[in-house]
């Protein structure tokens, strides 16, 4: 016989799932927010919450509520999907990989763990299994148009027009206004550049309240590109302002002053200010070690700031025989931990460690071979444009490494990046 809290914990996670289901988020919250008042956890009641604080950008507080809900439940399917969501919201692609892979096969006909799963894909490049994702998700939901339209979002960014728009009309055939559909082609027109084709689709669409908080920065920056193209500048203008201030909003909790993760900016002030403190002479040596690393030819760090030319470089340079380049492989990420955390970690490199040195360089090779396994006898190009603020740790640790940097009128890098997009990391 049901207890009353649990017959009480039962109502309101019925309650909640209907509310959701109907669309009525707020509803949906308020019904877990009355649950975690009256100490009643359920994983779903957990993950409605979570979903909110995502949303929100308040990715730490939904982490620590998917903790609890796996607690409850580790096998349970839409919470292991909602951690990939986060590590999605993290700029953790990678990983979100394995959370939607494990979503999956914890219950194999989730249409929206495949769908996720593919997008993920996309996000990295990764565009045949991310077919390979979506047309299962496909084949799971012929009556959703939600996979079609994550389909054929990623066929148009890829430049598949054709594919993108057959995908998008099916997807409108299934549920005429679908938004990511109407995104689809929107974007294919403005790579073919039918600006007012493009701009028909996007104004009615941000006009409405169906978009969610990405489709709207996505809108956004294509309506302005596309009243950029049509000589509207102001306009353009506008619209870009927009989307930048919503992107810095949206994640000031995160990476705003005083937030948990430190910004670029803040990176930038401390290094600069301990190294304003030391001897200058002391860094003139380039220390000897004997780690020799893969017998490659030659190591290359191709560096500059974003939008300086830095993936032209890299085409350019990738397409010369015996070259191997990886494109920013996060590569540095043991060797950051361990001489670029604080003023303490900072001086292990001057004298240089060699124990730390010793262990950076190993997982730093590591991460390349896993990325690019025939690097041995090539030249190996580091292309990573913000690896620029962590010279000194480059020099110390790799000192016959060769460094080109782009160089681009400061004006123009500006420019660029105001409009375009970018992830959201430090």
């Amino acid at each position: 016989m049901q207890t009353d809290a649990a017959a009480r914990l039962q109502s309101l996670v019925q309650d909640a799932m209907r509310a959701k289901a109907a669309g009525d988020v707020a509803a949906a919250v308020a019904i877990a927010e009355q649950a975690a008042q009256e100490r009643l956890g359920h994983p779903a009641l957990l993950r409605i919450r979570a979903e909110a604080l995502l949303d929100a950008g308040r990715i730490e507080e939904a982490g620590k509520l998917l903790n609890r809900a796996l607690a409850l439940a580790p096998r349970d399917s839409a919470t292991i999907l909602d951690v990939g969501r986060l590590l999605i919201a993290e700029d953790r692609t990678e990983e979100a990989i394995l959370a939607f892979r494990a979503a999956t096969e914890a219950q194999p006909d989730l249409v929206d763990a495949w769908n996720a799963l593919g997008a993920a894909h996309a996000a990295v490049g990764q565009l045949p299994q991310a077919r390979v994702a979506f047309g299962r998700a496909v084949e799971l939901a012929p009556q959703d148009p939600d996979p079609r339209a994550n389909f054929a979002f990623m066929e148009a960014r890829a430049g598949r027009h054709d594919s993108a728009r057959a995908l998008a009309g099916q997807a409108l055939h299934l549920q005429p206004g679908h938004v990511l559909a109407t995104l689809a082609l929107a974007r294919a027109d403005v790579d073919q550049e039918l600006f007012e084709s493009a701009r028909s689709h996007l104004e009615p669409l941000l006009m409405t309240n169906q978009l969610n908080v990405t489709q709207r920065q996505i809108a956004r920056g294509l309506l302005a590109d596309t009243l950029d193209a049509l000589d509207r500048v102001p306009d353009a203008f506008a619209m870009y302002t927009q989307v930048k201030q919503a992107f810095a909003a949206r994640h000031a909790a995160r990476f705003g002053e005083g937030g948990p993760v430190e910004n670029h900016l803040a990176f930038m002030q401390r290094l600069t200010a301990w190294f304003e403190r030391q001897d200058p002479q002391s860094w003139s040596s380039t220390p000897t070690y004997d780690y020799a690393g893969p017998p490659i030819r030659q190591h290359v760090f191709l560096l500059g700031y974003l939008r300086s030319g830095v993936t032209l470089v890299e085409s350019i340079l990738a397409s010369l025989d015996d070259t191997r380049v990886l494109e920013e492989g996060s590569t540095l990420v043991a060797g950051d931990a361990l001489f670029l955390k604080n003023s303490e970690s900072l001086a292990r490199l001057n004298p240089l460690d060699p124990r730390l040195a010793s262990q950076a360089r190993d997982a730093y090779w590591r991460r390349v071979r896993e990325a690019v396994p025939d690097v041995e006898g090539k030249v190996f190009v580091d292309m990573s444009p913000l690896y620029g603020i962590k010279l000194p740790m480059i020099a110390r640790l790799f000192p016959s490494a060769r460094v080109i940097v782009c160089r681009r009128d400061p004006r123009d890098v500006v420019l660029s990046c105001f409009r375009r997009s970018f992830s959201p990391n430090a």
